[in-house]
């Protein structure tokens, strides 16, 4: 008959600790050692029992490397959700909030230094040169300036009438159309 790890074989049997204690003894003509016996030794005990150990002993030494107990707002507070208590919350916004003080300070850092540096060139001959490969050299003014907004065409407003005709009506018949419009004052509708 075959089990579900394919078929079964006969068993092996293992011999004992003393058989194969009798075996070696045979085989080899040692006796065996005898078995301890155990005697009353006290038992061991820790080293630092009664004595302070070596990380309290540097504390007493350096009262100021000591860790901050930590505040414990875990328990304290109302039940906001099942398992949830207010102070949970107020642990994980303490924990962002430090974060984002470090964050700050990096921040606030960079501008300072990006506001420091300024230009020798500026300085030294005024605010339209620029130092380019170590030379002073004259920009023309409004060169550095941001681009101005383009103006829109004539005749082109977001409340014209005459757009909202045009819309209305194709609303109100219920389907859109292609017009080709020139955007000239005054509007023409070309096709």
């Amino acid at each position: 008959m075959s089990g579900p790890f394919g078929p079964q074989g006969r068993r092996i049997e293992k011999p004992t600790h003393e058989e194969e204690l009798e075996r070696f003894t045979r085989a080899f003509g040692f006796q065996p050692e005898p078995e301890v016996q155990p005697e009353d030794i006290p038992i061991e005990r820790d080293l630092a029992v009664g004595e302070k150990s070596m990380l309290e002993s540097y504390y007493l030494r350096h009262p100021s490397a000591r860790p901050k107990p930590k505040q414990l707002l875990k328990n304290m507070g109302a039940e906001v959700a099942p398992g949830t208590k207010a102070g949970t919350i107020v642990e994980k916004l303490l924990e962002q909030l430090k974060t984002l003080q470090a964050n700050y300070a990096i921040f606030e850092e960079k501008v300072n230094a990006l506001e420091a540096k300024i230009d020798p060139c500026v300085e030294s001959h005024g605010k339209n040169f620029r130092s380019v490969d170590g030379e002073c050299v004259k920009i023309s003014p409004g060169h550095l300036d941001p681009a101005p907004a383009p103006v829109p065409p004539a005749g082109m407003s977001k409340d014209s009438e005459i757009v909202d005709g045009i819309m209305n009506k194709i609303l109100a018949k219920g389907k859109f159309f292609r017009k080709t419009l020139i955007l000239d004052e005054p509007w023409q509708i070309v096709s």
